[in-house]
């Protein structure tokens, strides 16, 4: 998924970033202990409060820029894998 892109930047960067923290936030309802987290958007000014959120809730979180990406392009996905929730939320 992801929202339409508006032309500005900033504005298109949050919204990629609000997306992923929403996906994040259904992740105790969907994901099991030991599950995979992955997300795509572009670096910028929120990318450090989503890695925050996401080492929250799993064991090991990445930043992947694909080879296949162009070197200009701010494009990066999150991995995260080993889901463990926060204290209380992983359903058992």
């Amino acid at each position: 998924m992801a929202p339409n892109a508006t032309g500005f930047r900033d504005l298109d960067h949050d919204r990629l970033i609000s997306l992923c923290l929403t996906l994040l936030s259904v992740t105790p309802d969907i994901l099991q202990p030991g599950g995979t987290f992955l997300c795509k958007t572009w670096a910028g000014s929120q990318s450090r409060r989503l890695q925050r959120r996401l080492t929250e809730e799993f064991q090991n979180v990445r930043i992947i820029k694909p080879e296949a990406s162009r070197k200009e392009s701010s494009e990066v996905y999150f991995l995260a894998t080993q889901y463990h929730g926060r204290k209380g939320t992983v359903k058992q």
